[in-house]
């Protein structure tokens, strides 16, 4: 398959850093300063989004039934997936305002199933930021849908366990990655690209992944996004032993540890949407001041510029000191 260039020689810590530093005084992305109510989410946006959480429901039930029947056949009934869930999940995937339809799903608790579809939507979301159309995004949907499947082979005591698992416990998750090759390979309908991404979405660029430890360029890019929108879920995701981690943590979390985790072109591009679309919101900074985001800094996105309550423009590219705590209104 043919693959975007923007892979085939990925950046180094020093060359995004050189990067960033070339343009940190410029290229915001500017909303009207001044304006002093964030706009509201359209009518039909918000229907649109409430009919998508409905049809997320149903397809996870779905997934439900995909990942009961594989563990017993070890084989996937593609005709189904193709029928009942790839079709919400393109749906949900031209959501243009994101933060809302996950917000909607947050709280549910089914999370082992609707992570599967939730991991879906967003890899075709990356993938679209980042150029992918036609057959290229079709297989980024199914095969994030499937990064997991893997865990079907894994015994439910413990995929349920609540307490810390033992080092033997943790190989044997871990294996997941590697019994979804087999059970994608073992698909005829499925190509070697989903099969590596369930292999690979656990690598890190800087080879301390699993389960082979590799390094940037033997990564599938697939795999990159997936390893993205896979952290990004299980962070915002409320589970049975911990709350969601609210949305301006997952991603000052992602940014801060970003170096040598993910790809560096997948996870500015992710960050840099994520943060594009909250321009207009109100948030909390740490000194407990409140302010307005106004502006977006392109290639430092967690460093807007904010405007605050009594009108004054503070740009937190120039004051390090401070930092945006909490989003207050999304609505």
């Amino acid at each position: 398959m043919k693959q975007s260039n923007q892979y085939i020689t990925p950046l180094t810590h020093d060359e995004i850093d050189k990067l960033l530093d070339q343009y940190k005084d410029f290229d915001y992305t500017i909303a009207e300063i001044g304006a002093e109510k964030e706009k509201k989410l359209p009518r039909n946006m918000k229907e649109k989004i409430k009919e998508l959480t409905h049809g997320i429901d149903e397809a996870s039930a779905h997934v439900e039934e995909i990942f009961q029947y594989v563990r017993r056949k070890e084989e996937i009934p593609i005709k189904q997936v193709m029928n009942d869930i790839v079709p919400i999940i393109q749906q949900a995937s031209e959501v243009p305002h994101v933060y809302y339809l996950f917000k909607e799903l947050q709280d549910k608790d089914d999370y082992t199933y609707r992570h599967n579809i939730c991991v879906a939507v967003i890899s075709a979301m990356i993938g679209k930021w980042l150029g992918y159309n036609g057959e290229q995004l079709h297989e980024l949907e199914i095969a994030g849908l499937f990064h997991d499947i893997g865990k079907t082979r894994i015994p439910l005591y413990l995929l349920h366990k609540r307490g810390k698992l033992t080092s033997s416990e943790v190989d044997e998750m871990n294996k997941h990655t590697i019994y979804g090759y087999k059970i994608i390979q073992n698909t005829p309908s499925l190509s070697d690209a989903v099969a590596l991404s369930a292999l690979q979405h656990h690598e890190r660029m800087d080879g301390k992944g699993y389960p082979f430890q590799l390094r940037a360029k033997q990564i599938h890019p697939y795999a990159k996004i997936i390893n993205v929108a896979d952290v990004f879920h299980a962070l915002s995701s409320e589970r049975s032993y911990k709350k969601a981690v609210p949305f301006y943590q997952v991603i000052t979390h992602m940014n801060d540890t970003l170096h040598g985790r993910f790809d560096p072109v997948t996870i500015i591009t992710f960050l840099h949407k994520m943060t594009e679309m909250l321009v207009g919101k109100t948030v909390l900074l740490n000194n407990g001041q409140k302010g307005t985001i106004v502006m977006n800094n392109q290639y430092r996105p967690l460093r807007s510029v904010i405007q605050m309550e009594n009108g004054r423009i503070i740009d937190l590219q120039q004051q390090p000191e401070l930092h945006i705590e909490k989003v207050l209104t999304f609505i």
